[in-house]
């Protein structure tokens, strides 16, 4: 990344490390015989997707510079 600090947000370093993977990982192995685990996998599903944007939105908000700022204010403390 040959870009400022400021420049680069959390989410463009963390897909420059895992690529397009999500931020969050949904625990799809149910058995498949459980009416219930399945139909929870199901419901969930839209909870994850949305927790997914909103966490995507809010690391695009934070920029590398903000991080290292806020290491070099605990380091000195």
């Amino acid at each position: 990344m040959a870009k400022a600090t400021q420049e680069i947000s959390l989410l463009e370093a963390y897909r420059a490390v895992k690529g397009d993977k999500p931020l969050l990982h949904q625990d799809t192995h149910t058995n498949p015989a459980c009416a219930a685990g399945i139909n929870i996998q199901l419901a969930l599903r839209q909870c994850y997707d949305l927790l997914q944007a909103q966490a995507k939105a809010a690391i695009q908000g934070i920029s590398l510079r903000d991080v290292l700022t806020r290491y070099a204010q605990k380091a000195t403390t």
